[in-house]
């Protein structure tokens, strides 16, 4: 199989090319290869679309919730928190609970 693709700097792709059968759901196994290559591990999130008629497989990142960051993750029900967002939420949600004790709307 030839390829008419060329990367960014317009040099031509080499594309590692597996044919795999389709299973009774629908599953294909991507080859342990380019697992590899592209860091995909067990669990990892992957976006399937269509693109011209094509099936394009990509590694969906995880980030931050709320700002996009990929360091320092946490994750909690399927959502991923960055540390400094996390203390945010801390803080924030002990200024809200400090100003409803002040003004006595805090049930006591």
């Amino acid at each position: 199989m030839q390829s008419d693709e060329v990367n960014v700097d317009g040099s031509a792709t080499n594309p590692i090319c597996a044919v795999r059968r389709v299973d009774a759901l629908g599953r294909i196994v991507l080859p342990s290869a380019m697992r590899k290559m592209l860091g995909i591990r067990h669990g990892d999130l992957l976006e399937a679309r269509l693109e011209d008629g094509r099936v394009v497989i990509v590694k969906v990142e995880r980030e931050c919730t709320f700002c996009g960051g990929r360091d320092g993750l946490i994750e909690m029900n399927d959502k991923h928190v960055c540390n400094r967002c996390v203390s945010g939420l801390v803080e924030r949600s002990v200024a809200d609970v400090e100003a409803r004790v002040w003004s006595g709307s805090l049930a006591r």
